[in-house]
């Protein structure tokens, strides 16, 4: 994934510079950056290209462990992620252990009412389908698969556990590759800069 991500880096930032570009374009094209961060990519013609094993999803494991077996919402932004997560869940905890929000779930309600229940341990979700309006005072701990570029929605996220009626201390995981852009995501969340800021380091 490293010598992979390297080379899109390379190849983008030559494309970005050789001609004047905006900043939201230049973030559309560092997508694909964000992609390989996950393990994957899609080609031109539409196709999604698995990249090695995902260590993400190895830490992932290892934040699971570490809970025991507390509720936990776990956010991803690439339906790529959010099917690999669900299948390594249901791989390591049974069928059923997991629900989802995102546009691919069938009945949003039915995951919300299940997971509050406790009748799901996991609730894999992307932050555009269940960042506002919803409170899980019931899971007092959240993992960040993967970034999204709105600081609205990072905010809006992680309010969901962090609300009234809340009794236990919110703990919010990162997994951050390395050296990557995932760095400057989250640097940009924190601080509430200006997101344009990440294609400006590039185009420079």
């Amino acid at each position: 994934q490293r010598k992979h991500y390297k080379e899109m880096k390379d190849d983008l930032i030559t494309e970005i510079r050789s001609m004047p570009v905006t900043a939201q374009v230049a973030l559309a094209k560092l997508m694909k950056l964000r992609e390989i961060t996950s393990g994957f990519a899609i080609d031109y013609s539409g196709h999604e290209i698995e990249i090695g094993e995902s260590p993400k999803l190895e830490e992932l494991n290892e934040v699971i462990e570490e809970a025991g077996r507390q509720q936990q919402i776990i956010w991803a932004c690439f339906k790529w992620d959010i099917n690999k997560i669900c299948s390594m869940l249901q791989d390591r905890f049974g069928e059923g252990c997991y629900r989802t929000l995102y546009s691919g779930t069938r009945n949003h309600q039915a995951s919300i009412n299940e997971f509050k229940g406790g009748e799901a341990r996991f609730l894999v979700a992307n932050p555009h389908s269940a960042a506002h309006g919803l409170t899980f005072t019931n899971c007092s701990l959240q993992t960040f698969f993967s970034l999204d570029y709105s600081y609205e929605y990072y905010e809006q996220a992680k309010a969901r556990i962090h609300r009234a009626g809340q009794t236990k201390k919110c703990t919010y995981v990162h997994l951050i590759a390395k050296d990557t852009i995932d760095e400057q995501i989250l640097k940009v969340l924190k601080e509430k800069s200006d997101i344009n800021q990440i294609a400006y380091e590039y185009m420079r």
